[in-house]
């Protein structure tokens, strides 16, 4: 007779039989958490604040490869930050700064740095239910392009860890709020028996985290369960969950498991990193808000990119500067919503302090940035140019002081096209959106051992 755990597993790609590591009474827990390592990429200053904060601190910060030292390798090479962050993890494990908890998963509750409050559970899903590649069926499916050359340096992060720490997203459909919510509501209410396992302002000002633990034979958890395999999308199209962020960070744990069953075709199929940790979101949770990525390229000369755009696009683009600022409001409030005909899109430009606006012909159905891309990727190659995906407008307007640098500022995605666009177009092009604000990303919390015998 199968049992809930094995139901969750095999039909639902969920482990509930996880083993959860949180720090224990003797770390200071507002030091633990730190925002996801690819956000503030062109920020370094942010990091340098977080440094000052955890100095040598336990602390996440510790056990993740912020991606701006990337670029910037800081006073550490790669190789050696890497070398650092695999041995404090077995620091951490030898210096027993954790409490381990046998299974189940974790009701979240994030207040942002807007004030706005969503809720979250944390799970460990089966990556062999799980694909990046375009055109799959699978039952988790990333949302976004996946860029092969992204993947090696992350995976020289979790090749030799001991453990892993997450800040990957998934959205599940849930149009009517009926999935998630009665979790929630029943888990967050007062006076209720679930244990208080996290909770704890988080640093630089992005808010508040909370976490409860629900044991895996909850009856309340596996009603959550039939919820989920009765949602539509699940049934009539083999889907359950798209990532909404992480996207990478999954690819990466994706690959890092393939390549372990590569070289060890004997591997135990309950080894820990067949599993990756994630916190599962309603895609309708008011608390989540889709926002826009902007997209940065540094020292260019603005002529001869504005040159060359002009004659890929030919009549298909016109470039108007110094355009009043008040003009584009509509465009700041306004979502993008895909059109089955041509149409016309406008990207406001910022550039040594001014505005310009260029209008592209878009295909059918093709989003702004996807149209922008076919001719910025290719064109940002042939010159070697840099490039960065940026939160905020007033930090595009800030980068772009610089007369080197160019800032195209891109629409937010409609979050009602979010799963149309997965399931008819495979995936979106890739920094199609955001979910909230830099400051309100995942915040490191969780750790589960990825190695046997932890």
């Amino acid at each position: 007779m199968s049992t809930i755990k094995d139901n969750a597993l095999t039909q639902l790609g969920i482990q509930l039989d996880a083993r959860w590591l949180l720090p224990n009474q003797n770390v200071v827990l507002e030091n633990w958490p730190v925002i996801a390592c690819d956000q503030f990429t062109s920020e370094p200053e942010y990091w340098n604040q977080v440094n000052a904060i955890i100095d040598r601190k336990p602390s996440t910060g510790h056990l993740v490869f912020p991606e701006v030292y990337l670029e910037t390798p800081n006073k550490l090479s790669k190789e050696s930050r890497i070398e650092m962050i695999h041995t404090i993890m077995r620091q951490y494990l030898r210096l027993n700064i954790f409490d381990t908890i046998e299974g189940g998963v974790f009701v979240v509750r994030r207040e942002t740095s807007q004030g706005l409050i969503r809720h979250g559970i944390v799970a460990a899903i089966d990556l062999e239910r799980y694909e990046y590649v375009p055109g799959n069926e699978a039952l988790i499916r990333a949302s976004e392009a996946t860029v092969p050359s992204r993947i090696p340096p992350r995976l020289a992060v979790r090749r030799n860890a001991d453990l892993e720490t997450s800040h990957v997203l998934l959205l599940v459909h849930d149009p009517d709020d009926t999935v998630l919510q009665p979790l929630y509501s029943t888990v967050t209410q007062p006076n209720n028996n679930y244990k208080v396992v996290y909770d704890t302002p988080l640093m630089t000002h992005a808010g508040h985290l909370t976490g409860w633990h629900v044991p895996a034979d909850d009856p309340h958890l596996a009603a959550w369960l039939e919820r989920l395999e009765a949602t539509p999308l699940f049934r009539k199209h083999n889907l359950l969950f798209a990532v909404g962020d992480g996207n990478h960070s999954l690819a990466t744990a994706k690959a890092h498991w393939d390549l372990l069953k590569k070289e060890n075709p004997n591997i135990s199929l309950s080894h820990p990193a067949r599993f990756a940790t994630v916190e599962i979101e309603s895609l309708t949770d008011p608390g989540l808000e889709f926002e826009p990525i902007h997209q940065v390229v540094f020292g260019i000369n603005p002529a001869i990119l504005e040159a060359a755009a002009k004659d890929f696009f030919g009549s298909d683009i016109t470039i108007e500067h110094n355009v009043d600022c008040t003009s584009l409001q509509t465009f700041f409030e306004e979502t993008e919503q895909p059109t089955d005909a041509a149409h016309w899109v406008d990207i406001p430009v910022y550039h040594n302090g001014r505005t310009h606006l260029w209008r592209l012909r878009a295909a059918p159905n093709e989003l702004t940035l996807a149209a922008l891309r076919r001719f910025l990727d290719p064109w940002l190659k042939q010159q070697s140019a840099r490039t960065d995906y940026i939160h905020g407008q007033d930090v595009v307007r800030q980068l772009c002081q610089n007369p080197e640098n160019y800032g195209f500022l891109l629409p937010a995605l409609d979050p009602q096209t979010f799963f149309t666009q997965i399931i008819e177009h495979d995936v979106l092009p890739r920094k199609t959106f955001s979910l909230g604000h830099a400051l309100d990303k995942r915040f490191y919390m969780e750790c589960r051992a990825i190695i046997p015998n932890v």
